[in-house]
């Protein structure tokens, strides 16, 4: 069999797979301390488990992982964390709106972005469940943060952390 042949035989054997059964996308889900944790590969395979309090997908270099306990650990190479907490849901892909719950900002809303849509995005909460904070990352790789105490930290790798509205102002007035 000569070159052509074993390309052609290589296509129609990938075209049978693909065609053997429909691809679904790797995600998995469970109730965590700070509300339902959701990974994701972000594409049409990969693999998802849980190990007692562990989360874990992989598809290639797409890594997420996470901790019932502690929240999202870990999103690299497109992979997804997202904690549904409420009406809060946490996504990367057009940027993160964060109000903060506590500190010095309370009140602030604030936008996590990344320019082209590569970063994973996630609220950081104290230990009463009160939103306070939030980062970005690319990678391994921190990209923008939040502190609720002392506002926007930094950005880099094309991300950014803006005020998008700020607590309404009292005045008062005596005589």
């Amino acid at each position: 069999m000569g070159r052509n042949g074993r390309v052609g035989l290589l296509l129609a054997a990938i075209a049978a797979i693909a065609t053997a059964a429909p691809a679904t996308a790797a995600v998995i889900s469970a109730e965590g301390k700070h509300g339902l944790v959701t990974l994701r590969t972000g594409t049409e395979g990969g693999d998802c488990l849980q190990e007692g309090s562990q989360l874990v997908c992989t598809d290639g270099d797409r890594v997420a992982t996470a901790s019932l306990e502690r929240g999202c650990t870990k999103a690299e190479g497109g992979a997804l964390c997202e904690i549904t907490m409420g009406r809060h849901v946490v996504t990367p892909q057009d940027g993160l709106e964060i109000e903060c719950e506590s500190g010095a900002k309370k009140g602030y809303v604030y936008l996590l972005t990344d320019s082209d849509g590569r970063a994973l995005c996630v609220q950081n909460y104290d230990g009463y469940g009160n939103v306070n904070g939030g980062i970005c990352f690319k990678g391994r790789e921190t990209c923008t943060s939040l502190n609720c105490d002392h506002g926007c930290e930094g950005a880099s790798l094309n991300c950014g952390c803006h005020i998008k509205s700020r607590p309404r102002q009292t005045v008062s007035t005596s005589d």
